[in-house]
């Protein structure tokens, strides 16, 4: 899940990984503040296809309304926006892995993972995560997550991941289908929604209405008030499904989700 990107005003930062982990971890993100109780906000967590582990240092995060007292946290494929309240002392940092790259860290089907938060306790995984705390420095942080990752990996795994060069190439718009794919594939529609599922944790069909999504609220953040206009603009051909389709993943209708952004800048 992509968290949103104006909370700079609370010490929000994004991070690049070394080059290594360039092809499957997108960014890092850090948070520090500290947030009173007049100040209570709700944050959008939007979907984006992709998987993500959250490292955290403070009090409990709180996610769909939900406190998690784990130190850290699996995030699984999410087809939904979510939430992050942020409340009191807040020090935390995430890895956003790209679609389909999650499998070769944690050796999972990405399907069982479907918006899912998962403590990484309650997984087989390499045990150095747990050296994170031991230093204080963001930088520093950073560099023993990394190291975390590199041991994690299974460069073998990766290898044998049958949708690392279509990943990439798949439009952000969205305008993709099961059976472009297949042909793209030489496979069947069946086959390569099964792929999906193992690698993804979603179906080709889920993934873009995902991403067609995510286009129109982008093109909502700068287009006309015309909504008919930035449906057409975002690959639909009526607004009843542009609308539909929105309001599944984000919760709100676009003319909602677009009052709320004027109301969010309002404020800040």
């Amino acid at each position: 899940m992509a968290m949103t990107q104006h909370l700079t005003h609370l010490g929000f930062r994004f991070f690049r990984p070394t080059t290594a982990l360039q092809p499957l971890v997108q960014c890092y993100w850090h948070i520090r503040c500290h947030v009173g109780q007049s100040a209570l906000a709700d944050e959008f967590l939007h979907p984006e296809g992709g998987s993500g582990v959250v490292f955290n240092f403070a009090d409990p995060l709180i996610f769909n309304g939900q406190p998690y007292l784990s130190p850290c946290l699996l995030i699984g494929p999410a087809q939904r926006t979510g939430t992050l309240t942020l409340s009191g002392q807040v020090d935390a940092i995430g890895v956003r892995f790209y679609p389909g790259a999650a499998h070769a860290f944690f050796q999972l089907p990405l399907a069982e993972l479907n918006g899912c938060l998962l403590p990484v306790t309650d997984l087989p995984l390499e045990a150095s995560w747990q050296q994170v705390w031991e230093v204080d420095a963001v930088n520093e942080r950073l560099q023993q997550i990394e190291l975390w990752l590199l041991r994690q990996l299974d460069v073998q795994i990766q290898a044998k991941n049958p949708l690392v060069a279509l990943l990439p190439s798949l439009p952000d718009s969205g305008q993709f289908s099961t059976a472009d794919l297949a042909q793209h594939m030489a496979l069947g529609e069946r086959q390569v929604e099964r792929l999906f599922r193992q690698w993804v944790g979603l179906t080709p069909k889920q993934l873009a209405r995902i991403r067609r999504v995510q286009h129109a609220r982008e093109l909502l953040k700068t287009a006309p008030a015309d909504l008919t206009g930035t449906a057409y603009n975002a690959g639909y051909f009526d607004q009843a499904h542009f609308i539909h389709d929105f309001k599944q993943v984000v919760g709100l209708t676009p003319g909602q989700y677009r009052q709320r952004l004027k109301q969010r800048d309002r404020l800040e």
